[in-house]
């Protein structure tokens, strides 16, 4: 909107999250579909949005700035950067906030600090930086009180330990979890079977998987979450060397899982009798 300013007048600063326009002139062909397009570069969209924040009332700004944030951190997300943006955006609101509406301020800062730290630390451990993921998994935690135990954080500490192969660390962490073998948090149980399973202990791991399992509804369990399970149980297959175990562990799954699919990559891997779906 504020690339198509000189056609609009801004009647209402705020209704919520959105603001009110009314039109004043005709929008020339190119500029419209270029807005429509969204055709616009990085340097482009920083320089419109100074520009709307300069326009509108100071005590309208909040929102404003916090969608520049959004903006800066959408692509890159560098932990320092983001960290650093959302500092400069609590001083501002400090000088800028009354008292009445810091509070609420300071709330949306907190979230959205949060969820800026979810994107940086599920996508770094996506890519496999372990180390910018563990870091992110501490401010996450110090950013949401230490008191607080979050499913999110467990499995964030859990993965990144054991990226860098610090197995009974990522144990540790992934016990922690109220909810470490339950259908409510089924990657938790999975990361924990790994964990234990990287210190040779495979039939505990098996264990831990065959239970999570039981308490999967395979009718509507996400493809995702059973395919994992099966990849891990067949790391432990490979890991233990014990083809009698592996196939009654195998039999055990037909049995959770009836019918999937999945089951077939059991089958070549161990030799269990197919059955009919």
């Amino acid at each position: 909107m504020e690339f198509l300013h000189p056609f609009f007048e801004l009647v209402i600063p705020r209704v919520d999250g959105s603001a009110v326009f009314l039109m004043k002139a005709p929008i020339p062909p190119a500029m419209l579909e270029k807005a429509i397009r969204n055709e616009f570069s990085l340097e482009e969209r920083v320089a419109l949005m100074d520009a709307a924040i300069n326009r509108i009332p100071t005590t309208e700004r909040f929102l404003v700035r916090c969608a520049k944030v959004v903006l800066l951190n959408s692509k890159e997300q560098r932990l320092d950067a983001m960290l650093t943006n959302i500092e400069q955006l609590e001083q501002i609101c400090a000088a800028e906030g009354s008292n009445d509406d810091l509070p609420v301020m300071r709330q949306c800062l907190a979230d959205m600090e949060a969820t800026f730290l979810e994107n940086v630390g599920w996508n770094a451990l996506r890519s496999e930086n372990w180390v910018l993921a563990l870091d992110t998994a501490k401010h996450l935690r110090a950013a949401q009180g230490n008191d607080e135990l979050d499913g999110n954080q467990v499995l964030m500490f859990g993965c990144s330990l054991i990226g860098l192969g610090r197995f009974q660390e990522a144990e540790e962490w992934l016990r922690r979890s109220p909810v470490a073998i339950s259908s409510g948090s089924p990657y938790i149980a999975i990361e924990l079977a790994r964990s234990v399973l990287y210190q040779g202990r495979h039939d505990e791991a098996e264990h831990i998987l065959l239970k999570n399992l039981e308490h999967t509804c395979p009718g509507e369990a996400d493809h995702t979450v059973l395919s994992r399970h099966i990849d891990v149980l067949l790391e432990v297959f490979a890991s233990r060397g014990n083809p009698a175990q592996d196939r009654d562990a195998a039999s055990r799954v037909s049995v959770l899982i009836p019918g999937n699919a999945l089951l077939e990559r059991l089958s070549d891997a161990r030799g269990m009798e197919r059955r009919p779906a």
